[in-house]
Parts: C-alpha cells; structure tokens; sequence
C-alpha cells in the first residue's frame, strides 16, 4: 500500500517535471517515501527480521493452502464474487461523472490489489481498503456537484468573525461542535464496547456473547472438566486453535488452522478422515490418535460413521460436537479394523473442497 503510494507520487512528478532527479527532491514524493521506509523498519521489529518478510513471500505456495477457501481464486459466484464485479461497475460509473482527477496511485492501488482479490480470495479485504481510499475523493466531488446546496449547509463552517467568543477567548463554531460530538461519539462507543464496560463499572460481558455462534463454547467446558487420553486428539481444523486456547492444558490437537506447517500426507490424511471416506479408522490407527471430537454439522458423513464405529466410544455429545475415545481392542473391533483396511481413499472432489476447511478461523 505505502509502496503504490510512493510510486504513483513519483510517476505523477516525473509526468510534469521530465526529471527524475527533481522528482526525486519532491516534497510529496519524499514524504512517501519516508513512510515507506519507516512501514518497512516497522515490519523488521520483530524476533526473525528479515526472514520474515521472505516468509511471507514464499509460504502462500504451500500445497495445503490451496484446499482452503479463503486461499482460492475469485469466482463471480463465489464468496465475494458478486460484491467484486459490483464494486467494479460503481467504479466506473463514478470516474466517468467525475471530474477529480485520476493519479497514478489510485491505478497501482486499484491494480495491484485487484490482481491480488482474483488470486485468492483472502485479499478482498486489502482491496476492499483500497476502493474506499480511491473512490471517496471522486464520490466527494459528485456530491459537491449535483447535492443542491440547500442540503449542504451544515458542511459551511461559521466564519471566524460571526463567531460567538468564550469568557476565555475560545471562539466557538461549527468546527467546535463537531469536535464536541465527535468525542461524545466516541465515548458512546468506548462505553458499549467490551473493553469499556468494566471501565464504566458495568458487568464484563458473558463469553457467549463475546465470540460468534458457532464458537464451541460447551465443547471446551468439557474437556477442562474431562481431559482427552494423552496423545493425539483429532478435531477439525477450524476448531484446533480455539481448542488449544481455551481447552486443557496440554491438548495436542491433530490440526490447526496452521495448515501450511503441516507435512502434504498429514494434511491429506486429515481430509479423507474430515470427510469420511473409507479406511479413516486406519488413518487415525497410524498416528496412534486416542480421542476424536467432530463438528456434527460440518462434518455429517464422519459424525454417522463414527457413531457405528465399535472402535470408539462416545463420552461427550452437545449440540455441535461428539467427543469420543478409543475403546479398548477387543475381537469385535479386531474384526472391524480388519474389514476397514483400505487405505484412505482419496478424497473427491467434494471432499477436498470440504466447506468446513474452507472456513478456517482467525
């Protein structure tokens, strides 16, 4: 962002100027400049320096990534998709009314992060920043225009001299009581937020109504109470992270949302077990996994099987997840692993664009 800015400032200034030099000794574009260089030392304040700016670079070509929604491209008619071509269409409706002028910031911004929203779409956030910051000045100007003043009155600030002057010097107009209820505005927010109602003195809110809906508080209540076995501990991905946050001590889950540090066939076999596909007892047999807790909505198909499975044993079921561990090896699930000894299929198409890995948490 501050890159496109410093670049558009300079290629503005070479465009009058024909000299790089001078454009170069441009208040403007120094003082991009500097933001630039100063958001880039701000970046290296951290325990990896520099390696960590080459991380980023690199680590989205992970294999793994591509399973997950967010990492996708763009389509029109998926996530995001219509919002997209919309914005699109107000954009160039807007420029052709417009009589602000279009900087070269503006269409590296526009550019950069368009290209960036079609690659996957976990960028439509940063392009979506980037469109309010291009089109407020061109919709200001479309307001200025064809608005009838009448309607705009409250925008003329009081001049300085038909002021009414304080006791104490402080002239008081528009500016001033805009000021005011700008930080009344303010205060109303810091007030009714959770960080501000302790402040005021009022109750902290109930977890439930801090985290979203499908946040599995009772989930995690049980497992502080009745610990999974040691060792692996199967859970959706989605869930991993809040498991470890909020769970026991100790919990090892099998996958988090950090899919990206997980190795190709670990990530694979988490698939084909997530999806249900024969031979998942196996897969879980190979990483010797003593507990499994399922999302009973996101994942139905392996929420029926594990239900008929002799192999485990449900010790826990809330309205969103089943816990269950494994029971001791009898005949009876001897012969059953025995019938289940396909390896893991690979899973289908449905299966590896499985919804509820697409729905990773942050």
């Amino acid at each position: 962002l501050l890159f496109c800015m410093f670049a558009g400032a300079l290629i503005d200034s070479l465009w009058h100027t024909r000299d790089f030099v001078r454009s170069l000794a441009d208040k403007a574009v120094r003082r991009r400049l500097y933001l630039l260089e100063l958001g880039v030392a701000a970046t290296l304040l951290n325990p990896y320096g520099l390696d960590l700016l080459l991380y980023t670079l690199w680590f989205a070509n992970n294999e793994n990534l591509k399973d997950v929604l967010e990492w996708r491209p763009l389509t029109i008619l998926g996530v995001g998709g219509r919002e997209f071509a919309l914005s699109w269409v107000v954009l160039l409706v807007v420029l052709r009314h417009s009589r602000q002028r279009v900087r070269a910031a503006d269409v590296l911004l526009l550019g950069l992060f368009t290209l960036a929203a079609i690659t996957g779409v976990r960028m439509m956030s940063w392009y979506a920043m980037s469109f309010v910051y291009v089109i407020v000045p061109h919709l200001t100007d479309l307001w200025n225009r064809f608005v009838p003043a009448r309607w705009r009155e409250w925008e003329v600030p009081l001049e300085l001299d038909e002021a009414p002057q304080e006791q104490f010097g402080m002239r008081r107009g528009r500016t001033f009581n805009y000021t005011l209820i700008g930080l009344l505005l303010v205060w109303i927010v810091f007030a009714l937020s959770p960080i501000g109602r302790p402040v005021v003195g009022d109750e902290p809110r109930q977890p439930q109504l801090l985290y979203d809906n499908d946040t599995p508080h009772e989930l995690t209540a049980y497992l502080r109470e009745n610990p999974t076995p040691a060792g692996l501990t199967f859970c959706p991905q989605w869930w991993g992270d809040w498991l470890v946050w909020d769970g026991p001590e100790g919990l090892r889950p099998f996958m988090t949302t950090n899919l990206h540090l997980a190795p190709r066939q670990v990530w694979r076999d988490y698939q084909a077990v997530s999806a249900g596909v024969s031979g998942w007892t196996n897969a879980l047999d190979r990483y010797n996994t003593k507990a499994m807790i399922v999302d009973k909505d996101k994942q139905a198909t392996l929420a029926r099987s594990a239900r008929r499975s002799s192999a485990w044993e449900i010790v826990h079921e809330d309205e969103m997840a089943l816990v269950l561990v494994r029971r001791e090896p009898t005949v009876a699930t001897a012969s059953e692993s025995a019938a289940d000894a396909a390896e893991p299929t690979e899973p289908s198409d449905d299966a590896a664009a499985d919804p509820a890995a697409a729905e990773s948490s942050n």
